[in-house]
């Protein structure tokens, strides 16, 4: 007697599976998936915090992206009125 599958069973098996690779690998990294109490929440203790150097060379490179943007929107009005007078000549 040949059984039929549906779409639903299909999908059924396929998540079973799968939850059970999630599991089955998580326990073989040997890390628990319980939460660990002993340590704080919050971020991290090793993060960045910037020197004077740092935030001088990053304000210098904004004033520099600034610059730069002011340039290419004027270089972009140039090109604009050149077209309109190339247009008039027409």
């Amino acid at each position: 007697m040949k059984r039929k599958f549906s779409s639903i069973d299909v999908v059924l098996v396929i998540s079973i599976m799968l939850f059970g690779l999630i599991v089955l690998g998580q326990y073989s990294t040997g890390k628990s998936m319980e939460k660990d109490h002993g340590h704080i929440d919050g971020p991290p203790h090793n993060y960045w915090i910037p020197t004077e150097e740092d935030i001088a060379y990053q304000d210098s490179m904004w004033i520099i992206i600034k610059q730069t943007q002011y340039e290419v929107d004027t270089i972009k009005e140039s090109i604009d009125q050149i077209i309109i007078r190339l247009e008039d000549l027409d």
